[in-house]
């Protein structure tokens, strides 16, 4: 007879990329050893700063908005206004075999290069080049070694 004793677990976090990613590997043994595990993420809204000209966001359930490609222009404003409006959209990469990989975005920050958490706030390097670049571009960071965070230049 075998007898597992199985733990629920609850992660509180302040901020998901930071918190939550931090404590990730702890997170898969417990669920790899069939623990319950949730997490609650403890935010002030979609953004960590939010812009003055921002409307308050309202999620479009996913299953009712078409599929689209969301044009360049919609990244040609402020990122306070832009991190706001991707909260529910997909974010769909396709594999090389033909498969697609998808997610949903459900949480958002907005920095500007006068922000000294932006990682083009200090100079131009050859490694964050592309947040000078054209709005729409992805600027992807490894974050804690292991992560990759996605970031969209607006």
């Amino acid at each position: 007879m075998v007898i597992t004793t199985s733990k629920s677990v609850l992660v509180v976090a302040a901020h998901p990329d930071d918190e939550v990613l931090g404590c990730g590997g702890t997170i898969a043994r417990h669920a790899d050893a069939g623990d319950q595990v949730n997490v609650l993420i403890v935010a002030e809204g979609a953004t960590s700063r939010q812009h003055p000209s921002a409307q308050p966001h309202t999620a479009t359930p996913i299953a009712t908005t078409p599929a689209r490609h969301l044009p360049q222009s919609f990244f040609c404003r402020p990122a306070e206004v832009v991190a706001p409006e991707l909260i529910g959209c997909l974010l769909v990469k396709r594999q090389a075999n033909g498969e697609l990989l998808w997610g949903v975005i459900v949480e958002t920050e907005a920095y500007s290069q006068d922000d000294p958490a932006c990682h083009g706030y200090r100079r131009r390097t050859p490694s964050n080049e592309t947040l000078f670049g054209e709005p729409g571009r992805f600027y992807v960071v490894v974050s804690y070694g292991i992560h990759h965070c996605v970031n969209v230049v607006a």
